[in-house]
């Protein structure tokens, strides 16, 4: 069963591999699709534009109008950054990635991540819940494919902003916990599997319906993970 603790201890676990304090103070940039803050089940205190802290709380608090490419903090304001898919447009990779590093710590950790879409929509829902989507509506999927198809550009772009080394590598992480059917559907229904937005209203439906067959022998709480490839060092 996925107690509180297991759900804390996987982000935990990815933290202490990473370098990062576990007293440190990290600032969580989500995709523009849901707010990272509903995702990982770690106890957050909710900012701007889908951003979160975790950790002791910050010197000042993140701007109303604050953006991935400009959060409004001081420089070395954290001690590690993570900028999942938080850019939107590809073009706008390198600016997250300098604004990133400008307000880590020297010695902080910084980290870019984006989701392994070749992974997700070519992989079975048993491996990976969210492949429903792709496998009912393959269209999607070739969607999905073209709009993340930049991961190469991650470490990249985090040794253009003076990150060096770099390292990169693949983690399945968990976007979200779920007492119920219920509130697995809404998350979904809300954005929750990458490319599930482009549905229009009745192939939504179908596809929480799919969804639905999909839980009916599950044992709750019930964790959505997903593959994401991040690049990764210190500042």
């Amino acid at each position: 069963m996925l107690t509180a603790t297991a759900r804390v201890t996987v982000w935990r676990t990815l933290f202490e591999e990473l370098g990062i304090p576990s007293d440190g103070t990290v600032l969580l940039v989500g995709p523009p699709e849901e707010s990272f803050a509903e995702m990982p089940a770690i106890p957050v205190l909710p900012g701007g534009h889908g951003m979160a802290v975790l950790g002791p709380p910050l010197d000042r608090r993140i701007p109303d109008d604050a953006t991935a490419v400009a959060t409004g903090l001081d420089d070395d304001a954290v001690d590690a950054v993570f900028m999942l898919s938080a850019w939107g447009d590809p073009a706008l990779m390198g600016q997250v990635a300098r604004e990133a590093v400008r307000i880590t710590r020297p010695g902080g950790t910084v980290v870019l991540g984006d989701v392994d879409a070749a992974v997700l929509t070519e992989s079975s829902p048993a491996a990976y819940r969210a492949a429903l989507l792709y496998e009912t509506y393959p269209w999607v999927g070739d969607r999905i494919r073209d709009a993340h198809a930049h991961e190469a550009m991650l470490g990249i772009e985090l040794l253009r902003a003076g990150i060096h080394p770099v390292q990169a590598d693949q983690r399945d992480l968990p976007m979200g916990y779920f007492d119920d059917a219920d509130a697995y559907e809404a998350a979904v229904a809300r954005g929750l599997w990458p490319g599930v937005l482009l549905l229009d209203e009745a192939d939504r439906g179908r596809l929480l319906a799919e969804l639905r067959r999909s839980l009916v022998d599950a044992r709750f709480p019930v964790a959505d993970v997903q593959p994401w490839m991040l690049a990764h060092g210190r500042k």
